[in-house]
């Protein structure tokens, strides 16, 4: 790590802001921690200029480190010190979300809002993770944030966690409706819609504008009910999001006048410098199923219109042209960029055109990994039984996810021809790739290849063993099953546990016993297999084995799993020891334990629950309040 020359230094502690300004500029060039406490101390400047390049050099050093050092800045009573620490964390991006995350645990409600602001600004699919978790939030300024911030983030994962918060305060149905009218989606629109008319006024406002923004016209039922409630505040609201509705509806309504409309009148408007105009205009011609309009439409495929695109590519789907040398010619192209190239791809594959596959196959020979697995999707939606060989030969490019590709694509057509290939993968080095050429295997007919899957259970290869036990199926696990039982006892932990998992597939009593016995196993992935290999059939005999694990295994996600499926299936008479095992597992357990509890719904699990419920623990607390 470079050290910060003293020239620095001294320009730090200068009277004259501008070397204040350059020290901090400079820093940036020294990543360590050093450098970052001048940095945090250079927020604190008297000038803007020194505090915003301070800033800036913070988030350009970035990683765990900064945000770190910067986060403590989040209890400062300087609203403006805090903005900024809040917005460098934010860009600091990704490195900064385990610092965001713990700022959603702290005892003080403002940290914790603080957090979610700055997990809403990251905006990444692990930020998102966490604002989930903020929805559970005892403050509702914190669980409201989380929700709306969910909302601004689009995310469609989010929307069950969304629903749950309908029944909730009204502060957070209010933010959770906001922000499932901003995500959309058929389980929104459902819960939107299903708000009582009795509601608050302020939630029903939130649920109008909600359906506004949705643009269901589904929804007009709904707010014309509401309507019916003249209520005087809520009718201006509920006009509104009428009228949204109809204009996002007015486009489905032209297809039903279309023979009244010209395409040629329409085509024109694709020069428009008003992008938005050009973006009617295609979708327009899409609803018009406008196959004059076909030239016109591929004219603006290129870079420059990438934010045109999507829409570009709905319409064309939508004419389904029967001209499709356009669309090829652009796959064919080499000057153009990958992104326009992808886009025509999955035109040709919509409209389903057998005469695009040899074009596509000649694509293949120059396409990059991106574009060829694209490709090969196409091959496989064009449903050619001529794809089926060039699929095959795929199987020996240099890329994985080419390969991957390949293997789903043939599933398509289930080939004879494509088994022998298939098994040739025994060997990849790809672990992803030999263990997806097994799984699709299974989907084949395997009944004459008895002897290969022979040959593979019996190597002593680990590789080749797995997968041939990937291979093994409800109809042919029972074939195999002296090999399996052998299999379990073999030295590779991997082999045991693929073999302890196959096991599952027979109902007998040496399965039953070799379940039994793979619960001692030294490797805790082979018990956890053992313990999901158990079926209804072999409870009982199994049930020593899971309370064992459930008490004392050294793993805790493996107690978890035994008492899972303890309740899972229903053992009811391991109620006393469950009891017992309360008063000492861990939490995690715990949480299993009282989840099976409630489940099972038993008088005397009562007073435990209520006791649970009032817990410090969140998880626990939550495990109670749901049993």
């Amino acid at each position: 790590m470079r050290k910060i020359p003293s020239q620095i230094r001294n320009e730090i502690e200068s009277d004259n802001a501008e070397l204040r300004e350059s020290a901090a500029r400079q820093l940036r060039c020294y990543p360590g921690k050093s450098a970052l406490r001048y940095l945090k101390q250079l927020l604190t400047d008297d000038h803007a200029e020194v505090q915003y390049t301070a800033a800036a050099s913070i988030i350009a050093i970035g990683g765990k480190a900064a945000a770190e050092i910067i986060a403590p800045l989040l209890r400062s009573q300087n609203v403006a010190l805090r903005n900024t620490a809040i917005e460098i964390m934010a860009k600091i991006g990704k490195a900064a979300i385990d610092r965001a995350a713990e700022l959603l645990i702290d005892r003080d409600k403002d940290i914790r809002k603080f957090g979610v602001d700055i997990l809403e600004k990251i905006g990444s699919s692990e930020a998102k993770t966490h604002l989930v978790k903020a929805l559970l939030d005892d403050n509702v300024n914190v669980s409201a944030a989380a929700a709306e911030a969910l909302g601004k983030c689009g995310t469609q994962s989010a929307v069950p966690h969304l629903i749950a918060c309908l029944d909730r305060t009204a502060w957070l149905k209010c933010a959770a409706l906001r922000s499932l009218g901003a995500i959309g989606g058929e389980d929104a629109f459902n819960a939107i819609a299903g708000i009582d008319s009795h509601e608050e006024s302020m939630v029903l406002f939130s649920a109008v504008s909600a359906l506004g923004a949705l643009g269901d016209s589904r929804g007009i039922e709904y707010l014309l009910r509401l309507l019916d409630k003249e209520d005087r505040a809520l009718e201006p609201a509920i006009m509104q999001a009428v009228e949204n509705i109809f204009n996002k509806s007015y486009l489905q309504k032209l297809a039903h006048v279309s023979r009244k409309i010209d395409p040629e009148k329409i085509l024109p408007m694709l020069d428009s410098d008003n992008s938005e105009t050009v973006r009617s205009a295609i979708g327009l011609l899409g609803l018009l199923r406008a196959e004059n309009a076909v030239g016109d439409l591929v004219k603006l495929f290129t870079e420059s219109n990438r934010f045109l695109l999507e829409d570009l590519e709905q319409a064309l789907i939508q004419i389904k042209p029967y001209r499709i040398q356009p669309l090829i010619a652009i796959v064919e192209n080499d000057r153009e960029p990958d992104s326009v190239k992808l886009s025509a791809l999955r035109i040709i594959g919509a409209t389903g055109r057998r005469e695009a596959l040899q074009p596509l196959v000649s694509c293949l020979k120059t396409a990059g990994e991106s574009l060829k697995t694209e490709i090969i999707r196409v091959m496989a939606t064009l449903g050619d039984s001529e794809a089926i060989g060039p699929l095959e030969r795929l199987l020996t490019d240099p890329s994985d996810q080419v390969k991957l590709a390949a293997i789903e694509a043939l599933q398509t057509f289930r080939s004879p021809s494509s088994v022998a290939v298939l098994l040739s993968l025994t060997n990849d080095s790809s672990e992803q790739i030999r263990s997806a050429a097994a799984q699709s295997l299974r989907n084949y007919d395997l009944s004459n290849r008895k002897v290969e899957i022979k040959r593979l259970l019996g190597s002593q290869d680990a590789v080749s063993i797995c997968f041939g036990l990937g291979l093994l199926t409800p109809a042919t696990g029972p074939v195999f099953e002296n090999d399996v039982f052998r299999l379990c006892r073999f030295e590779d932990s991997r082999v045991r546990r693929l073999a302890v998992k196959s096991v599952g597939l027979m109902e007998n009593k040496n399965a039953v016993d070799t379940i039994i016995k793979a619960f001692s196993d030294t490797d805790e992935t082979v018990r956890l297999a053992a313990i999901r290999a158990i079926k209804g059939p072999n409870a009982q005999q199994c049930a020593d084995g899971l309370v064992k694990i459930a008490n004392a295994d050294s793993s805790d996600w493996n107690r978890y799993e035994a008492v899972q499926t303890i309740g899972r299936l229903k053992l009811t008479h391991l109620l006393p020891e469950l009891l017992e095992m309360l008063k000492t597992c861990p939490d995690l357990v715990k949480a299993a334990i009282i989840d099976t509890l409630g489940e099972w719904g038993h008088q005397q699990s009562k007073k435990i629950m209520e006791r649970y419920a009032i817990s410090e623990n969140d998880a626990l607390r939550h495990a109670a309040l749901k049993a």
